[in-house]
């Protein structure tokens, strides 16, 4: 159980994380081309796609792997902390 709610921290971190990101990604559009109809900004969005190709789910995936192993090293130092005080 203990397992299954770590997992569930994580997935919500990692979500509140990419969210943040796709809202500076269209704020940036945004910034660039102005407040207009929603096909146009979803046309810049397939051109930044475009321009980053197959790399843009590679950072993705490495983006994902950073958080996982800093949330583990950080629950470790916490378990850490807590067996020294018993």
């Amino acid at each position: 159980m203990n397992k299954l709610m770590g997992l569930f921290k994580l997935g919500i971190l990692s979500f509140c994380i990419l969210f943040l990101l796709s809202w500076t990604w269209y704020l940036t559009i945004v910034l660039r081309i102005g407040i207009v109809h929603p096909l146009i900004t979803i046309d810049y969005l397939y051109s930044d796609l475009e321009y980053l190709g197959p790399f843009a789910f590679i950072l993705d995936t490495l983006f994902l792997l950073i958080v996982w192993f800093g949330y583990k090293h950080i629950k470790s130092k916490q378990l850490d902390k807590n067996t020294d005080n018993e």
